[in-house]
């Protein structure tokens, strides 16, 4: 069995920095849906996304391979990283509050754990990995504020979706480490190419965006969506993936509340509670039994080995 891929100081600076991109998704997504159809807001991030890449890519002199293989697996990449799962966060977001979808969105490491179990040779699930995750779940839950539980009993239809596209991305990070031999800029333009043309078709048939009427305030919010949260993000998730696999990777959904906490301190002055400081301890003790990295843990584990 091979060593369980670990953590390194660029991975952990790498993972803060998407976390930062992504933290501010859900607001992004919540402004544009109020102006703009689910499928054009999708369009619009994934396909601007996907021009300002390949712009990148061949203005460094890169370019695409041609053979079909290649695109068969962005294809099915496309699909489990974007076209999915980012349809079903938008149309959940005019279903369910975005607290509900903080939590739920929790679940992501548990998928990829379980997923990765099964479908990896040195990612295989275990005691501390299992306690980690769980304890990172509770951390969410506290800092966001374990009153949003309330909303799990309503409006099933668009929890589900959120869980739906929580286990798409732990496929899609498993999936993604098969594609090393390329340079990550050309494998997320290709990848970002082939979720667009995915959904090209169902937002033209359901909501042609020449029929639509945004204001500024949405077309700003799906031009941060595409540049921020999905042309550099994107990036940024799969270098981690290939670095550091599909469970460090998916870790990354127990970060992205915390972001939400400090930018509210920093930008508006909002006071954290006990709940949030706790919510901090739990996700961090977990980020740390995850990966080993507790003192007590390794004593336990030396004794357990004598």
């Amino acid at each position: 069995m091979k060593p369980t891929l670990k953590m390194e100081r660029l991975d952990w600076l790498l993972l803060l920095l998407l976390a930062s991109l992504w933290g501010s998704s859900f607001l992004f997504m919540k402004v544009a849906v109020q102006d703009l159809p689910v499928f054009t807001v999708v369009l619009g991030r994934i396909g601007i996304a996907a021009l300002l890449l390949t712009a990148y890519v061949y203005l460094r002199g890169m370019r695409f391979p041609l053979d079909r293989a290649f695109w068969q697996q962005m294809l099915l990449l496309g699909f489990l990283r974007a076209a999915l799962p980012i349809s079903l966060f938008v149309w959940a977001g005019t279903q369910i509050d975005s607290n509900v979808s903080g939590i739920l969105n929790s679940t992501t490491p548990l998928f990829t754990a379980i997923l990765a179990h099964f479908l990896t040779q040195d990612e295989r699930l275990n005691g501390k990995r299992i306690a980690g995750v769980l304890c990172g779940m509770v951390g969410v839950v506290l800092l966001i504020g374990a009153d949003a539980l309330s909303g799990l009993a309503s409006n099933v239809g668009g929890q589900l979706a959120v869980l739906c596209a929580t286990c798409s991305y732990g496929f899609a990070g498993i999936y993604g480490r098969r594609v090393r031999d390329l340079p990550v800029a050309i494998t997320t333009a290709a990848m970002l190419v082939a979720s667009t043309l995915l959904i090209l078709p169902i937002s033209l048939w359901l909501a042609p965006p020449w029929t639509v009427q945004p204001t500024v305030v949405a077309v700003s919010s799906v031009l941060a969506l595409a540049t921020f949260n999905t042309a550099i993000a994107f990036m940024v998730w799969l270098t981690i993936v290939l670095r550091a696999g599909a469970n460090n990777s998916s870790q990354v959904t127990f970060l992205i509340p915390i972001v939400a906490i400090v930018l509210g301190f920093l930008v508006l002055g909002e006071q954290p509670g006990w709940n949030a400081l706790a919510g901090l301890v739990f996700i961090l003790l977990g980020l740390a039994v995850a990966q080993g990295r507790l003192p007590v843990l390794r004593h336990w584990r030396l004794v357990a080995n004598q």
